[in-house]
């Protein structure tokens, strides 16, 4: 996967299995989940936010 090339390193190296429970983590303090990532975001900390946007993602991405 060419793209992930330009993930930063600790995005690169992170041994993380993504789930629902991790992508909320992850989305919820980006740079706190995984340390030395470069992603200038620094999180989303509604509940119902973080609800509302994993409902969408379980929504776009069932067998396509």
């Amino acid at each position: 996967m060419d793209d992930f090339l330009n993930y930063s390193s600790a995005m690169q190296e992170a041994d993380v299995v993504w789930t629902e429970a991790t992508i909320r983590a992850f989305l919820k303090a980006p740079s706190t989940y995984i340390t030395g990532t470069n992603m200038p975001f620094s999180g989303i900390k509604s509940d119902g936010q973080l609800d509302d946007l994993i409902a969408f993602l379980k929504q776009s991405t069932v067998d396509q």
